[in-house]
């Protein structure tokens, strides 16, 4: 039952862990990297990032009686239930804010940016 009030959050978190750590990465190895710090490669990783995983909270958000079905074996029923979901809804809308926040970034900043 945790696992499903905190899914928002907990995917805003993998969905940081992997669009810091791929930028990170590439940017530490020059992949498509240009003299002013732009790089097509990374941005279009990082939105790729970005658009799988604030899609599937969305589905998510969308399915949430059958994602809670799923993630309690179908243990939780009534008001508790009800409950549930309209939690799960609130937290992982705004981790789903949170994530297209940072993906807003991508059209202003350069991916690779000196003195990040």
């Amino acid at each position: 039952m945790l696992v499903f009030l905190a899914l928002g959050p907990v995917t805003w978190a993998l969905h940081l862990t992997l669009l810091y750590a791929s930028q990170s990465t590439m940017c530490a190895l020059g992949v498509g990297v240009a003299p002013d710090g732009s790089s097509g490669v990374v941005t279009g990783v990082a939105a790729a990032i970005v658009v799988v995983t604030a899609g599937l909270l969305a589905v998510a958000i969308i399915k949430a009686r059958s994602v809670l079905g799923r993630l309690a074996g179908g243990s939780v029923s009534g008001d508790y239930a009800e409950f549930a979901v309209g939690v799960m809804r609130v937290l992982s809308a705004l981790s789903l804010v949170a994530m297209l926040y940072t993906g807003m970034a991508l059209a202003v900043l350069r991916g690779c940016a000196t003195g990040r």
